[in-house]
């Protein structure tokens, strides 16, 4: 697998709901991902959103915070998706 961690992790999260996930029992689901932590990598269509900063390491950290919202975003609407919220 390649990308990034929060992305990876909610793709695998969104998945095991759709698919793996028994639902006729009820389930606890923790999702857990590297970020915001060092080292950090973010993708480029977030570090877009901060090209106003001049300091790289803010860029960096500022783009993977939004990359993790964005990540459990999508956790949350696979969750209202399928009426689980």
């Amino acid at each position: 697998m390649t990308g990034y961690s929060a992305p990876l992790v909610a793709d695998e999260a969104i998945r095991w709901l759709k698919t793996e996930r028994d639902a006729t029992k009820p389930f606890f689901l923790t999702v857990w991902t590297h970020e915001p932590h060092y080292p950090i990598k973010s993708a480029n269509e977030f570090k877009s959103l901060y090209s106003g900063l001049s300091d790289p390491v803010q860029i960096e950290h500022h783009a993977n915070v939004t990359q993790l919202d964005a990540a459990f975003g999508r956790v949350t609407a696979a969750l209202d998706e399928l009426k689980l919220a």
